[in-house]
């Protein structure tokens, strides 16, 4: 059975495919082959739920994944290969929140 789950993203190891801050809705369910590039969050024995993007599927049939931001995030060789059942669900779509423009003014409410 299909279904979806919402996660706030927290950290830089995915940007910029996903900025801190941003949401990602997830599509959950074991019955999807998992492929190259796709991201998917985790539940990791030592990290916790994570975000990460697979990198590749070994001979066994693990997988691997990597943040996209590699200089801010836990290794591929740290996170270990990754059994499709510790993977909670890939990424069907990321809603991220507004930036300020350089050229707009701030925003102030209230006295001062």
């Amino acid at each position: 059975m299909l279904g979806f789950s919402i996660t706030k993203i927290v950290g830089t190891s995915m940007v910029p495919r996903l900025q801190d801050g941003s949401y990602g809705c997830f599509v959950t369910g074991r019955q999807t082959v998992l492929s190259v590039g796709q991201v998917c969050k985790i539940e990791h024995p030592r990290y916790g739920t994570i975000v990460k993007q697979v990198a590749f599927t070994d001979r066994n049939g693990l997988y691997w994944f990597k943040g996209v931001n590699q200089a801010s995030s836990v290794s591929m060789i740290d996170i270990g290969p990754v059994r499709r059942d510790q993977v909670i669900g890939y990424l069907w779509f990321s809603l991220s929140p507004p930036q300020p423009k350089d050229n707009e003014p701030m925003q102030h409410n209230g006295a001062g």
